[in-house]
């Protein structure tokens, strides 16, 4: 993302998810600026060594873009030119069945929780609009509770639409042998880079 300098005020959007900062002088300097803390709901932020952090500037605590935007599942395009930054949320939402009609667009026994130990096949039927940047393509990741990768489906062009907007269907296969929660996230392609759009739970237990 081309805009990773870029800073915003972190009171704009602290209360859309949840973090929380630090402002301590024993994380350090950037670049004559005291380094802040960041923590996403209860977990540190990590920030490349080649990427500015949160710092305190007049009194003011500011974040990188990209991290709000990611937390806020948006796209953003950086115009260098115009110093103008765009942002797009689309709106994007899964659903996870057992089975589908013939017509492939009948959801059949929708769930979203499982037995410890299920093994099989299963749908998952996403519904996107508000696309409003050009996307290159997308895909879906299934985790583990531990963080694994388990399943990720094929790399896909959206197809064209005057509205922005597109359904996708793909049957994937998972064994749910951890207990807790199996995340699903649909990351779009833009400018070189995933961005998570929407993510949903799959409980085992």
């Amino acid at each position: 993302m081309k805009a990773k300098r870029l800073l915003v005020l972190l009171t704009t959007f602290s209360l859309l998810f949840g973090a929380s900062v630090y402002a301590e002088s024993q994380w350090g300097d950037y670049e004559g600026f005291s380094r802040v803390k960041m923590r996403l709901d209860g977990t540190d932020v990590k920030v490349a060594e080649n990427e500015a952090p949160a710092i305190l500037l007049k009194e003011r605590t500011m974040v990188p873009l990209r991290y709000v935007a990611e937390s806020l599942h948006t796209l953003v395009k950086w115009d260098s030119t115009t110093k103008t930054v765009d942002m797009n949320r689309p709106d994007v939402h899964m659903v996870f069945a057992q089975d589908v009609a013939e017509d492939l667009t009948t959801i059949r026994k929708p769930f979203s929780r499982v037995a410890q130990g299920r093994s099989g096949d299963f749908f998952v039927f996403v519904d996107a609009a508000g696309i409003q940047l050009p996307v290159e393509k997308f895909k879906i990741t299934v985790y583990t509770p531990n963080g694994d990768v388990v399943a990720t489906s094929p790399e896909e062009v959206p197809p064209k639409s005057d509205n922005g907007s597109f359904w996708y269907l793909w049957k994937v296969n998972v064994n749910f042998a951890q207990k807790g929660d199996y995340v699903v996230k649909v990351s779009f392609l833009y400018k070189g880079e995933y961005t998570v759009v929407s993510e949903k739970t799959i409980t085992s237990g």
